[in-house]
């Protein structure tokens, strides 16, 4: 998502939410929304939307994410990695 990519986690969020009240069932975009929560410091409603989008859609945690092609943080990388851990543990 462009607005990731340019470092505008707000925007992304915004633009995502949007797409999802039309398409609920979109879980790559719960996925992604995660990672933008992530970007705005907000780990526990990140964790629990990837957990929403794994309890969904159990495959998808087998579908890799091209985080470095989204954000430029190793940190950020990271965190991404741990709230995935996070919410596959929760199930």
């Amino acid at each position: 998502m462009l607005a990731l990519q340019l470092g505008q986690a707000r925007d992304a969020v915004s633009l995502i939410k949007m797409h999802l009240q039309q398409d609920r069932e979109d879980t790559e975009a719960m996925r992604l929304l995660g990672v933008a929560l992530l970007e705005e410091r907000k780990a526990a409603e990140a964790a629990a939307m990837m957990a929403m989008a794994y309890e969904k859609d159990p495959a998808l945690a087998s579908k890799p994410m091209n985080l470095a092609a989204l954000l430029g943080s190793e940190e950020l990388r990271s965190l991404v990695v741990s709230a995935v851990a996070h919410a596959n543990s929760a199930n």
